[in-house]
C-alpha cells in the first residue's frame, strides 16, 4: 500500500470516529437540555413562579 492509501484509510477512519462522536455528544446535549429544563420547572414550582 501506497502512502496516499494510507492517508484515505486514516481520513475515512476519522470520519466515522467523528460522525460517531457526534451522535454522542448530540444524543448527551438533549438529555441535559431536557434535565435542565426538569430543574428549571422545579425550581419555578419552589418559588411559586408558575401559575
Amino acid at each position: 500500500m501506497s502512502a496516499a492509501d494510507y492517508l484515505k484509510l486514516f481520513m475515512l477512519f476519522g470520519i466515522a470516529i467523528g460522525i460517531v462522536l457526534n451522535r454522542r455528544l448530540a444524543r448527551s446535549s438533549v438529555a441535559l437540555r431536557i434535565a435542565n429544563k426538569h430543574y428549571v420547572d422545579q425550581t419555578d414550582r419552589m418559588f411559586g413562579l408558575n401559575d
